[in-house]
């Protein structure tokens, strides 16, 4: 069985991480903007870290997906001159 390529890595990685960001994003829709309880507040706090974390890694991800296609085209280019 073939393994799948760093490419398909990346992108599944990227795709999981966008579906997480969404749901700490509904999730925080969902809880009431005043929490009344210490556990909405807590859940709130988590959300809103998990948010923020996972968006920054997304982010780290993006940018290394753009500079590897970027290398990937420079390769292509150079093969196509010879």
């Amino acid at each position: 069985m073939k393994k799948p390529s760093v490419n398909a890595k990346l992108n599944r990685t990227i795709v999981v991480l966008q579906a997480d960001i969404a749901y700490f994003d509904a999730r925080l829709t969902l809880i009431r903007p005043k929490c009344k309880t210490q556990h909405e507040l807590a859940q709130k706090k988590l959300f809103k870290l998990l948010e923020q974390v996972f968006s920054k890694h997304l982010e780290i991800l993006m940018e290394r997906k753009k500079i590897r296609l970027a290398e990937a085209k420079k390769l292509q280019a150079a093969s196509n001159s010879k």
